[in-house]
């Protein structure tokens, strides 16, 4: 019960935040201020390729689809986003991360960090029941 909570409440957050930034798509150029030691065209990829793999990744998590390499994709891309988020905290960053479009303010504070924090211990979670299921 709780790994299915689990899978949909991070479905649910994936969908929201790649529909929003397919939707509202975010501003490369604060990426490109905040990311300088990145290639312009590894900055672009990533903006572009990130709302697919997270609608996709969602979709995936809702219907199941082999649930193994799924639950491991997002607990890879949930601790990314972790580890962004603490570094972008410390690095001092004060820009809005487009995590959501424009439609929720998210910036790098604790608030991100406690956030993407608990997201991936619900990614690992789900991906170590699926690797003990399977």
């Amino acid at each position: 019960m709780v790994r299915y909570l689990c899978s949909y409440g991070i479905g649910a957050v994936l969908l929201f935040s790649g529909a929003m930034k397919l939707i509202e798509a975010p501003d490369p150029n604060v990426w490109f201020t905040l990311i300088t030691a990145l290639p312009e065209f590894i900055v672009l990829f990533t903006l572009s390729a990130l709302p697919v793999l997270e609608i996709l990744l969602a979709l995936f998590l809702f219907l199941n689809v082999k649930p193994q390499l799924t639950t491991a994709s997002v607990f890879i891309l949930m601790l990314g986003f972790f580890g962004l988020s603490v570094y972008g905290n410390f690095a001092g960053w004060e820009a809005d991360c487009g995590c959501f479009g424009e439609s929720v303010a998210s910036t790098f504070d604790w608030k991100m960090i406690v956030r993407n924090g608990v997201l991936a211990t619900m990614a690992g979670y789900i991906s170590i029941k699926d690797v003990r299921k399977g």
